[in-house]
């Protein structure tokens, strides 16, 4: 039988589970919107980006995001996205989860759990080994630090021009007097403004903004020497080095699914 693709489907099922799975094409935006139930999201492959009122995250294949019920978010498809998701009605889970988004680190077990519930029915609550699926998924859930994948948002319209430009070059090694300039700001006024909106010196929201983009690119499969140069690392150690710190995770860990 063809399982629904709608979320809406999904929020009022017999199973305090329901597993669904959906691609999204590059580009592609989810506008605002909130569940009834509690969401796990995740994609198998590609990139996407989830925002709410106050936090923006990247989300690659090794890191999920716990979205607990009602909270308004948005998504969208830095790459070709293949999301499997579930909708969790929390009152019948014997853990005690976030009552705020988190981050998810997914273990290869807890991939292979979510692609088993992809495939149970959602006409019926689970028995027996599907029981016992759903169940392990909450005991394999490992919650990790909100500044991992962690992405500072600008509401300024001045600053996300001169965020729109970083990141369609990164690796771009104009003076700080350049960025300012683009945003109509004395030096002063550009590195005061970004401190308000991320509590970043406009040094760390540049090397955030390279990072992320990063990681696009290393999902993609792209060479971590061709991704390290060109983002002006004068070798990969470097790099990887000032990737791990930040994202908590190495970059050939995200070569690999």
């Amino acid at each position: 039988m063809h399982k629904s693709r709608n979320r809406d489907d999904f929020q009022d099922v017999p199973g305090y589970v329901g597993a669904m799975a959906k691609h999204f094409p590059r580009g592609y935006v989810n506008p605002l919107h909130a569940h009834k139930r509690a969401q796990l999201i995740y994609a198998i492959s590609g990139v996407m980006e989830v925002s709410t009122s106050d936090h923006h995250w990247l989300l690659p294949p090794q890191r999920a995001l716990w979205m607990p019920a009602q909270v308004g978010h948005e998504m969208r498809a830095r790459t070709d996205v293949e999301l499997r998701t579930l909708f969790v009605r929390i009152s019948d889970v014997d853990r005690p989860l976030p009552e705020a988004p988190a981050l998810v680190y997914v273990t290869p077990l807890l991939r292979e759990l979510i692609l088993r519930a992809v495939d149970l029915p959602i006409e019926e609550g689970a028995s027996g080994a599907a029981a016992q699926v759903l169940s392990l998924i909450f005991s394999e859930m490992r919650f990790v630090l909100p500044t991992e994948f962690y992405m500072p948002r600008v509401s300024d319209p001045r600053l996300i021009r001169v965020e729109e430009a970083l990141r369609h070059e990164p690796g771009s090694r104009e003076s700080i007097e350049h960025w300012a300039s683009l945003a109509n700001m004395s030096v002063r006024t550009f590195t005061r403004r970004i401190k308000d909106e991320t509590t970043l010196s406009f040094t760390d929201w540049r090397q955030q903004i390279r990072l992320t983009e990063a990681v696009v690119g290393l999902v993609a499969g792209e060479p971590v020497t061709t991704i390290a140069l060109s983002l002006g690392y004068e070798n990969t150690g470097s790099f990887s080095r000032m990737f791990k710190r930040v994202m908590g995770i190495s970059p050939s860990e995200l070569s690999t699914v």
